[in-house]
């Protein structure tokens, strides 16, 4: 089942945000070819938004991992984010 995760992207570390969340899915082990990935606009904080659609849950809690700088993929945090309980 798959799943879709919103992001506000932060581009310190990256020339723009489909490159930092290239870098998100690395980080995750996460195989770009496996996500659809569609631009939301700017938020009014000036941060890019993008969803972000996993095949798995399992997917989407590792991407939210790395994106939260959090090690394990079961922390209520991360459960919390995904499902748009934060």
């Amino acid at each position: 089942m798959s799943i879709t995760v919103s992001y506000d992207i932060a581009c310190a570390d990256a020339s723009n945000e489909w490159e930092a969340v290239g870098h998100m899915l690395t980080a995750a082990s996460i195989d770009a070819r496996g996500v659809q990935v569609t631009y939301r606009g700017i938020a009014p904080h000036g941060w890019p938004m993008m969803d972000i659609k996993f095949k798995t849950e399992e997917d989407a809690r590792r991407a939210t991992a790395a994106y939260m700088g959090i090690f394990d993929i079961n922390d209520q945090e991360v459960v919390d984010y995904i499902h748009g309980e934060f």
